[in-house]
């Protein structure tokens, strides 16, 4: 997949960076809701992981229909919300679509021998449910396999099925 020149810019920028040098490379004056992103999840939150590219932002670097609103509702449910890649933490898309105040973390995205990586990435928090376009890192956790978004993109209702998925997850067998 190629990036579009000022996104891969911005991409080997901040991905080069700590978490604490991308979030101050971040304007966040710009919006003052950033507090809020750090609420701690209540007894029944999740930590969820979103897979980035072809789950919530499409080939050609658009975002895919509700994932603001999907991840409004996944934080007012008490849930966390993180995002993970192949391609390193994805700070450049939490930027562009002003996506800071649902986001606690980015992180790299095991490729392969899933659990055992996920120490050696840094990663501090277990996913206890995971969105992706790869069917491996469904097998390997728990969560949900989502296709690549449909085209025409205003008709993609992807995002709603992930949410009413978690919230099944969430109440359980029966």
């Amino acid at each position: 997949m190629a990036l579009a020149p000022w996104l891969f810019a911005d991409y080997r920028r901040v991905n080069a960076m700590s978490r604490t040098e991308a979030e101050a490379s971040l304007d966040w004056d710009e919006h003052p809701t950033r507090e809020s992103s750090m609420l701690e999840p209540s007894a029944r939150g999740l930590n969820i992981f979103f897979d980035v590219d072809n789950t919530i932002i499409t080939w050609d670097v658009k975002l895919r229909p509700g994932v603001h609103e999907v991840f409004q509702q996944l934080r007012t449910d008490g849930h966390t919300i993180y995002l993970w890649s192949g391609m390193g933490p994805r700070w450049e898309v939490v930027k562009r679509f002003e996506l800071h105040e649902h986001i606690t973390d980015c992180f790299w995205k095991p490729l392969t021998d899933h659990h055992a990586r996920m120490e050696q990435l840094g990663i501090p928090v277990w996913p206890d449910y995971v969105i992706d376009d790869h069917v491996e890192i469904i097998q390997a956790f728990t969560g949900l396999h989502v296709p690549e978004p449909k085209l025409p993109l205003e008709r993609d209702r992807e995002m709603w099925r992930v949410y009413d998925e978690i919230q099944r997850f969430v109440s359980g067998p029966g």
